[in-house]
């Protein structure tokens, strides 16, 4: 075998094929999607991101706009969940002379206690980090066990 050829079959990566994966893994496909997509196995995968930086690079980079992607929208429905939101729900009947006829109803979510408290929690951390309490509780019991060190050195051996 010559230098040029190592054995094995010919790659078919081209820098084109970065953008592709850019795509495919900002969509949130896995990496055994990705491999189905492209027409090959997990372990070239894997492959090329170790012999083609810009391709890793890609990779990573869709990876980490899919995750920004999907934080933007988990806050928005944390949000609409502690504030409280309305919901139309449409339903077709069929009334009793045979005719059909479409009915919207609008539904009233109330305000989530337990999205309230983490949107606090994470917007306005001085004033409701649950840590206060804790450390409020903390302190409390230093103080009891100061006092009971206390009465024990009073007691008699």
């Amino acid at each position: 075998m010559t230098e040029k050829n190592k054995g094995g079959r010919p790659t078919i990566y081209s820098d084109k094929l970065d953008e592709q994966v850019y795509k495919l893994k900002r969509q949130g496909m896995s990496d055994v999607e990705v491999a189905d997509f492209f027409g090959f196995c997990t372990s070239t995968l894997d492959n090329w991101k170790n012999q083609y930086p810009t391709f890793l690079g890609c990779y990573k980079k869709g990876l980490a706009d899919k995750e920004a992607h999907d934080i933007v929208k988990v806050k928005n429905a944390l949000l609409r969940r502690a504030k409280g939101l309305s919901l139309k729900e449409t339903r077709e009947e069929v009334a009793d002379d045979g005719r059909t006829k479409t009915i919207t109803v609008t539904k009233e979510v109330a305000p989530d206690t337990t999205a309230c408290a983490i949107w606090l929690n994470n917007k306005a951390p001085d004033e409701f980090k649950p840590r206060k309490a804790a450390e409020e509780d903390k302190e409390q019991d230093d103080s009891l066990a100061n006092a009971l060190s206390k009465l024990a050195d009073k007691l008699p051996d």
